[in-house]
């Protein structure tokens, strides 16, 4: 009989201990997912502050340069964007600088 209520015993364990990881696996889930919803919101920031930059950077060169209302304009600045933006602000200041003398 010993066996048997040790076999009982162990079930027991295995069951708790199995109720145990379901548990925490549920929980785990919902950190998981509460992890990744954090982190598009941290990616939806840093884009909107990249959106700001650009934005600013785009003003300041249209003002210092005079194009804020010239009719090409926006073709200007993508191409000076597209030319420059991997390097950094100071390589579209060149781009567009160099740029808009075609325009101008």
């Amino acid at each position: 009989m010993s066996n048997q209520t040790d076999r009982i015993e162990l079930e027991t364990r295995v069951a708790q201990l199995n109720t145990s990881r379901n548990k925490r696996s549920t929980e785990l889930a919902t950190i998981d997912e509460e992890i990744k919803q954090v982190k598009s919101k941290i990616n939806e920031l840093r884009r909107k502050e990249a959106q700001v930059k650009e934005d600013e950077l785009r003003a300041s060169l249209e003002e210092e340069y005079g194009t804020e209302f010239h009719p090409k304009r926006s073709l200007l600045w993508s191409k000076a964007w597209e030319h420059g933006h991997s390097s950094g602000e100071a390589d579209v200041r060149f781009w567009y600088g160099e740029m808009s003398e075609l325009i101008l």
